[in-house]
């Protein structure tokens, strides 16, 4: 089995790799049920926000300054999820909770050849 997120189900392709599914899926797809209304009870939001604001808060005092990466000269693991995850909250309307020290850091990033060719002038949002 493996899982393949961009299609939300899971499939085996030991047992028939090109078999379809009538959606284009696997013949063997199980959908996967997606409900995040549980995130909009407005508690669990304002948990979320206290989170994400410690989170980058402690963040911030960990950045050199916004144009520099975390640790050294070079990005890291944490540096590749930052901006992503950064990158998102400004996509849905929440830079009111990124200190500008880390949005300044985000720009700077996102300027960067990789972040560029990987992203192609998309958001982190599926348009539909």
């Amino acid at each position: 089995m493996r899982w393949n997120s961009s299609w939300g189900c899971k499939f085996n392709t030991q047992l028939n790799p090109v078999a379809r599914h009538p959606c284009g899926r696997s013949n063997l797809c199980t959908r996967v049920k997606r409900d995040k209304s549980g995130g909009l009870v407005p508690s669990v939001t304002a948990e979320n926000q206290k989170n994400a604001k410690a989170l980058l808060s402690d963040l911030e005092h960990k950045l050199p300054s916004p144009e520099s990466w975390i640790y050294g000269e070079n990005p890291t693991a944490i540096d590749a999820h930052l901006v992503v995850f950064i990158a998102r909250m400004i996509d849905v309307g929440r830079e009111q909770l990124i200190p500008e020290k880390l949005r300044d850091y985000t720009h700077w990033a996102m300027q960067k050849p990789e972040w560029v060719d990987m992203m192609g002038g998309r958001t982190t949002m599926i348009e539909q």
